[in-house]
């Protein structure tokens, strides 16, 4: 049976399959909500002096920034700006009451594995495996710093809990995978990082949102190198650009026309497309980026004998490899069918305006 607060959340749900309709019926997104997780004496998982509490807030505000910047249509709230600590379902409350189209909160992962790393997404849902679990049980963790939190909570696990679930994902759970989709694409072509993938999990402060929502974590602070570049300014901005790009490319996908069926923008087919036009006056270049690496790139490596000239841009420990830069958009293109001919797939375009990559 359920209690009446379950009850009360069941209503609560059904009615935003019905209401909450705004970005389901139209596809446009005018408002979001960036999360950064922690804060205050909440200073979520530290390894080696760093404090996910300073990380995922440092991030938080430069992708802030960089929508305020280059999304004007956007409207970005926080639910926090500060080192202050902020509730779980307050967080949620606040995406809520501003009737917000998208709910992004952003972490920095640990593991008792001290090798674990990369990045990942997660989508609202059951946490189907222990990995997943252990980092659920760590981000939900901070209920217990919170006074009164039974009365806020219901236990996820509960069979009742998980028909709540349930309804919530077929409202939201298509639009929270693509852009958890295209976080992680990006954190692999603009950052050059490992991906673990978009998985599902029960995360309290996505369970509480009404709508699409995501949680992201950066990176594992427990493993060192990792930590010295979600520690850095570049990694930081690095980590922001590539948020900020697969928002960006999500507000572009979920653009409605005049009579407000969603727009479909083929990004597979972006890069193909042929602009013979000569920038060097505009001051954009371009340079096809091949593929990343974590170690030295050795003089007789298989890319020379594809390009004769290669560019190395390094990123913290990593290192972008990439072709020469050429004013003509076309031949970029060109080098890029080059490169996937040579059996590089995931080479991409890069754009540089006054030698600053876009």
């Amino acid at each position: 049976m359920f209690t009446p607060k379950q009850r009360q959340l069941i209503l609560k749900v059904f009615l935003s399959l019905f209401l909450s309709a705004p970005f389901i019926l139209n596809g446009q997104i005018h408002h979001v909500v960036l999360d950064a997780g922690h804060g205050g004496k909440d200073p979520g998982a530290v390894a080696f002096n760093t404090q996910e509490k300073d990380v995922a807030l440092s991030v938080t505000l430069k992708v802030g920034k960089l929508i305020e910047k280059h999304l004007s249509s956007v409207e970005v709230s926080y639910s926090r700006e500060t080192d202050k600590f902020v509730e779980l379902f307050q967080r949620a409350k606040i995406a809520n009451s501003r009737e917000a189209d998208f709910f992004i909160s952003i972490h920095a992962n640990a593991a008792s594995n001290a090798s674990a790393r990369g990045t990942e997404t997660f989508v609202l849902g059951l946490h189907r495996n222990d990995a997943n679990l252990e980092v659920v049980r760590r981000e939900n963790a901070v209920i217990s710093l919170e006074g009164g939190y039974e009365q806020e909570y219901v236990d996820i696990t509960s069979p009742e809990a998980q028909i709540l679930l349930e309804l919530h994902q077929q409202n939201y759970l298509d639009q929270s995978i693509q852009f958890a989709s295209l976080v992680e694409s990006r954190f692999i072509n603009h950052a050059g990082l490992k991906s673990r993938g978009v998985k599902q999990a029960g995360f309290l402060v996505l369970y509480k949102t009404s709508m699409p929502s995501v949680l992201i974590e950066l990176g594992f602070l427990t493993h060192r190198e990792e930590c010295v570049f979600l520690a850095s300014e570049t990694g930081q901005n690095i980590l922001a650009e590539s948020i900020f790009f697969a928002f960006r490319d999500f507000v572009e996908k979920n653009a409605s026309n005049n009579n407000g069926h969603a727009i479909e923008h083929n990004t597979t087919d972006r890069n193909e497309e042929v602009d013979n036009t000569s920038s060097v006056h505009s001051g954009i270049a371009y340079k096809a980026q091949l593929f990343a690496t974590g170690k030295e790139l050795p003089s007789d490596h298989a890319i020379y004998s594809v390009f004769n000239s290669i560019t190395i841009e390094t990123v913290g420990v990593l290192s972008r490899i990439l072709t020469e830069s050429t004013s003509s958009k076309a031949e970029a293109l060109q080098w890029i069918r080059q490169a996937k001919a040579a059996g590089y797939e995931d080479a991409y375009l890069v754009t540089y305006l006054n030698g600053i990559r876009q």
